[in-house]
Order: structure tokens, then sequence, then C-alpha cells
């Protein structure tokens, strides 16, 4: 543990990226992009099959999701959630962090 106060703020700030990271990938990828998509990204548990059958399942489950007419397809709303999440992470460890001020950068040269 480090005992300069810097290096508790830095901690810190490391640990709400952390969390806003997690906080928006449960909230895009699990609750709004499922109901924009109309995909249910829930792992549904199979219980019967061949040993094999149910080791592919569980790992194509995050590749694929049931839509709401019952068909499966491409679980768009994790993959978007996931992206979204990391990407907002990104701009928050830049700002805050590292101390790169970018969106006035971009803001000054448009304008």
């Amino acid at each position: 543990m480090c005992s300069s106060p810097s290096g508790k703020r830095s901690y810190g700030k490391r640990n709400s990226v952390t969390a806003a990271d997690g906080f928006t990938d449960i909230m895009i990828g699990g609750a709004i992009l499922p109901s924009l998509l109309h995909q249910d990204p829930r792992y549904f548990y199979r219980g019967t099959g061949t040993n094999s059958s149910r080791i592919r399942h569980a790992v194509l489950s995050p590749f694929v999701s049931r839509n709401d007419n019952g068909s499966w397809g491409p679980n768009y709303s994790t993959v978007g959630g996931v992206l979204a999440s990391s990407a907002l992470a990104t701009c928050i460890i830049r700002v805050r962090i590292a101390g790169q001020d970018w969106c006035s950068g971009i803001l000054r040269s448009a304008g």
C-alpha cells in the first residue's frame, strides 16, 4: 500500500474508472441495447445433452443470444455494451488520469 497522497489519489481514480466501466457495461450491454435490439442476452442453462454439446453451448453463449421472436442471432447487445463501456473508460482515463484535455482540442479544431 502506498503511503503518499498522490498514490492514494491515483488508486482512487483507477478505482472510479473500473466502477464506471462495470456500471456502463451492465446498463448499456444488459439493459439499454437488449431492449432496443429486442434481444435476450441472458445465459440459458442447458441441463441435457452430451458433454460436448453442453460445452459448445457454454462457449458460444456470449456470442449468440435469443431474439424476441424466439430465433437465435448474434449477440450485438453484449458486444456493443463492452465496446461502449471500454470507450467510456478510455475517455475517463485520458481526461482524468493522464491529464489530456482532448475534448477541447477537438472542439477548437472544428470551430
